[in-house]
């Protein structure tokens, strides 16, 4: 499924010439707004499309456990600070990233900040013992 969204999107004939697509027409951003093609390829089944969100997940969980280490946070629960628009509004990746981030440190209070500046502030004003991580993971529109 996700392979036809991807041609329709691109109205482009034959699979092969997503990669042409891909590495030679498209900048960052354009490859980051095929989200929404992906989460609704997993919705529905697609193995790659799930295979790309959980590996996402995992990968999230992993720099994210890379931060708490390098930040000296040993031991303790964590509070998550979780913006962009990915985490916000994809409930089910954000259940998966929180899953995937329990399972490698014990995870706290979780605030979703849509307004980074503000929420960030007051995530950390409310964490009494400053440990706090925060995630912004965008997506990039067209």
């Amino acid at each position: 499924m996700l392979v036809e969204l991807l041609l329709r999107h691109w109205k482009l004939d034959n699979a092969s010439d997503i990669i042409g697509k891909i590495y030679n027409d498209s900048d960052k951003a354009t490859i980051a707004a095929l989200s929404t093609l992906v989460f609704a390829a997993a919705r529905d089944s697609d193995e790659v499309a799930h295979g790309i969100v959980e590996n996402a997940a995992r990968e999230l969980a992993l720099a994210t456990v890379a931060v708490k280490n390098s930040l000296d946070f040993s031991g303790q629960q964590v509070a998550l600070a979780l913006g962009g628009g990915l985490l916000l509004y994809e409930i089910d990746f954000r259940t998966k990233v929180i899953q995937a981030i329990g399972t490698c440190m014990s995870v706290g209070e979780v605030a979703l900040v849509e307004e980074p500046a503000l929420s960030g502030a007051r995530s950390i004003q409310g964490d009494r013992e400053g440990r706090l991580i925060g995630i912004n993971l965008m997506k990039r529109s067209e």
